[in-house]
């Protein structure tokens, strides 16, 4: 018999954990194996290459704080992992998604200048470590708006509490965990009717009527 708290069969769920594993070690190794050589090898340390340095870390930050709560969130009902974590969870996302985009950005800017204007060409060192500290704070910037929204509130309809998206001040002490659900022994036909957070697998309200 199936755990109610599975989304989905235990062979589903064995592909998605083999996906998952095989993507995050591949990101994992190659990224590390870039960053060792860029910063083994003098010759290699150009540019260019600090950029892609910084492409490197900015995958492998994704692959560590994105993929095993993507996993989890496919895997289960609800959100194991704290209100915390369900801000970090999609405010990380979008540092590192855009941290990797504006670094491609600055990629292309280089290359540009270093073919059309070979002899203005004015990218150095110091020019690149600015540009990536920019695109870092540029990256941060953006992922304010959901770490600072990102809320939950706890309604009650029929004596039954559910969880919707409001602003604190709105929100009642009480806050029920996911896991609440299944010890009350709420069926898995309950479990569908709260439904699922779309940011972070939490429960939701759903229109009853």
């Amino acid at each position: 018999m199936e755990s109610p708290m599975l989304k989905h069969p235990t062979a589903v769920i064995a592909v998605f954990v083999v996906g998952y594993v095989i993507t995050f070690m591949a990101t994992m190794i190659g990224n590390i194996i870039v960053c060792y050589v860029i910063l083994k090898i003098p010759h290699m340390r150009n540019v260019t290459n600090y950029f892609v340095f910084n492409l490197a870390v900015s995958d492998m930050l994704s692959a560590i704080f994105c993929m095993p709560f993507t996993l989890v969130d496919h895997v289960i009902r609800g959100w194991p992992f704290g209100e915390v974590m369900c801000k970090v969870f999609p405010a990380m996302q979008i540092i590192t998604v855009s941290a990797s985009l504006f670094t491609l950005v600055a990629i292309a800017f280089d290359r540009f200048y270093a073919v059309v204007h070979p002899m203005a060409h004015t990218f150095t060192s110091t020019v690149a470590v600015r540009v990536i500290t920019l695109v870092w704070v540029m990256a941060i910037i953006l992922s304010i708006p959901i770490f600072v929204v990102q809320e939950n509130k706890y309604d009650f309809y029929n004596d039954v509490a559910r969880v919707t998206k409001a602003a604190p001040e709105k929100s009642p002490p009480i806050k029920p965990e996911w896991s609440d659900l299944l010890t009350e022994g709420k069926t898995p036909a309950l479990l569908d009717e709260y439904g699922v957070c779309s940011e972070c697998g939490s429960p939701q309200t759903r229109n009853l009527h």
